[in-house]
């Protein structure tokens, strides 16, 4: 349990969600959202969003390291070949039940996590220079980076 305790700080952090949609799905709309999600999860959609989500962090392991957690084994694996990168989020993403990974960026001290039952990742405690890597890469695999709480703020405050 020390390998997760590490990381409970990231959780009250700020974060932000990459993401296949570019804002929060209206409240009228959830219902076909769930269908599309649904639908996203079956084959061959499930893999080319797998696809995206490892070419996506392939390319920022290229300006930042990171390693690999198994929340539920708390093995730590390290990102050392794109074969390992593509293993390791196909496996957490085609498990037949419940999975996650953890992604820690030690230069940045941010953090990355994949679930399974999630069509984004979400990044924890980004620093502005992260975000400026991490904008461009997510755009060229046609994924949006936002901030929730940015989107439900009100007009004035933004």
């Amino acid at each position: 349990m020390e390998t997760l305790g590490r990381f409970d700080r990231f959780f009250e952090a700020n974060y932000c969600v990459i993401d296949l949609l570019p804002k929060t799905v209206p409240e009228e709309c959830a219902s076909l959202y769930g269908s599309m999600e649904r639908f996203f999860r079956e084959e061959p959609l499930h893999a080319e969003i797998a696809g995206r989500f490892s070419r996506f962090l392939l390319k920022l392991g290229c300006y930042y390291t990171f390693r690999f957690f198994d929340p539920e084994t708390e093995a730590e694996y390290p990102a050392d070949s794109a074969k390992t990168v593509f293993q390791r989020i196909g496996a957490c993403l085609n498990a037949d039940r419940p999975c996650a990974l953890l992604l820690f960026l030690p230069e940045d001290d941010a953090l990355i996590t994949l679930d399974r039952d999630d069509l984004y990742l979400t990044l924890y405690d980004p620093s502005p220079a992260l975000l400026d890597t991490v904008r461009p890469l997510a755009a060229a695999e046609g994924l949006f980076v936002r901030f929730p709480e940015e989107e439900n703020a009100a007009p004035e405050a933004l």
